[in-house]
């Protein structure tokens, strides 16, 4: 009766610790997960940051967690107990025998440690330190990888994605740069010099230069991707950090080179991230968006599945459904990253046509290398090496001939 109830407890004893090691590293594995997506964009830069290094994070490091808490713990801490209980009873019954027996038991142990090979007839004392020896490396492996968890789970955004924090003040969509120098934090070399630049309410603004001039950094500073290193950027005359920074993101929509689409419904990806989107407000956008009546023409119209990345779709397609998203959030700013520079000239018309609608009412910022899709704009800021060299309209600038004048010249737009 005894082996069978031994046997079953050290059974269930496996099973439990098995079971708990799993739930802590699940919890452990969410909680680092949690606050990896609080992070800002300057702790993925980081080369121990990269997406390689953070799965391992959480698969390896929570693996080793678990690995730790399993039967040989349960026998180590068995073992440990024994030990100690049984030592304690020794020296209660006869302490100098009992004294005798663990300097005895001490010096096999050390003895089996240097010859490193297992003593045949060893007492019981020197098996359970064995048993506890055997657990060592694992407990050392789960230690250091729960350290760097516990400092992932612990690390503090520079810039909180999931604060509460800010005002939520009705933007209007007025923008303005003062003296802006930005430097990403593992190049420590400027990117931005005292760059400046207004936008007002409803005005169209295009980004023009060289490829690293600066013109995606300047999107990722009013998306708050960064903050600036030096000078102020304003919304509304208001420091962009004082905003809450979802508030601030729900009221700026961006339409980028490559749109991303999920591999699910039409109607799910205009609406992605919004609730009790009716299917009246999907349709309106998609009409705005130029894509309606392509949509209704399939045969399970807003319901037909994308495919992942969009794969059921031509890249015009693909780009006004991004369109589409973009205008049912009725964002107050919307940037246009080099929204038609991949598509064929007959798909550049009707995105073309779409973008003109969609920034109907809002500030627009637009990055283009094809200049013949910013030449309406009512401002035209020329970069080189993070400095404003050029700004004026499009006459303006072909009249200085200057650096704007030498691109539309290798365009054959003249």
């Amino acid at each position: 009766i005894l082996g069978i109830i031994s046997s079953f407890s050290t059974f269930a004893s496996g099973a439990l610790f098995g079971m708990v090691g799993a739930r802590i590293s699940m919890r452990l594995r969410i909680a680092v997960f949690k606050n990896i997506l609080r992070q800002d964009l300057s702790f993925f830069d980081r080369e121990y940051h990269s997406t390689g290094e953070l799965t391992e994070r959480l698969a390896n490091d929570a693996q080793d967690v678990k690995a730790a808490v399993d039967q040989r713990l349960a026998n180590a801490i068995q073992g440990i107990i024994s030990l100690s209980s049984g030592i304690l009873v020794a020296f209660l019954f006869n302490w100098k025998m009992a004294g005798i027996g663990v300097a005895i038991c001490t010096v096999l142990i050390i003895l089996q440690i240097i010859i490193l090979r297992v003593v045949e007839a060893l007492n019981v004392a020197s098996f359970i330190m064995l048993t506890v020896a055997s657990y060592l490396p694992e407990y050392l492996r789960a230690r250091i990888s729960a350290n760097l968890m516990f400092q992932m789970k612990d690390q503090k955004p520079l810039i909180d994605n999931l604060s509460e924090t800010g005002i939520h003040q009705p933007l209007k969509g007025n923008i303005r740069l003062e003296n802006v120098y930005f430097a990403y934090p593992m190049l420590h070399q400027n990117v931005l010099r005292n760059f400046s630049m207004s936008a007002t309410f409803g005005q169209k603004i295009a980004l023009v230069g060289s490829s690293g001039c600066g013109k995606s950094t300047i999107i990722k500073l009013l998306e708050r991707f960064y903050d600036v290193t030096r000078g102020v950027l304003f919304i509304d005359d208001r420091d962009i950090r004082s905003y809450n920074i979802r508030y601030l993101r729900s009221n700026i929509a961006l339409v980028d080179q490559e749109p991303t689409l999920f591999n699910l419904s039409i109607r799910d990806n205009i609406a992605y991230g919004l609730d009790n989107m009716s299917q009246d407000q999907i349709e309106s956008a998609a009409k705005l968006a130029n894509i309606h009546d392509f949509i209704i023409s399939l045969p399970q119209g807003y319901d037909t599945i994308v495919g992942s990345k969009g794969s059921q779709l031509s890249g015009g397609q693909k780009q006004r459904i991004a369109i589409a998203r973009a205008i049912i959030r009725n964002p107050k700013i919307l940037i246009l990253d080099e929204a038609t520079s991949a598509l064929d000239s007959e798909n550049e018309k009707m995105v073309q046509d779409a973008l003109e609608a969609a920034r109907r009412g809002r500030t627009c910022i637009v990055i283009a290398h094809r200049l013949k899709t910013v030449q309406n704009a009512d401002l035209i800021i020329v970069l080189k090496d993070g400095r404003v060299v050029e700004c004026g309209n499009h006459t303006q600038l072909l009249a200085e001939k200057g650096v704007y004048y030498c691109f539309v010249e290798k365009q054959n737009l003249l």
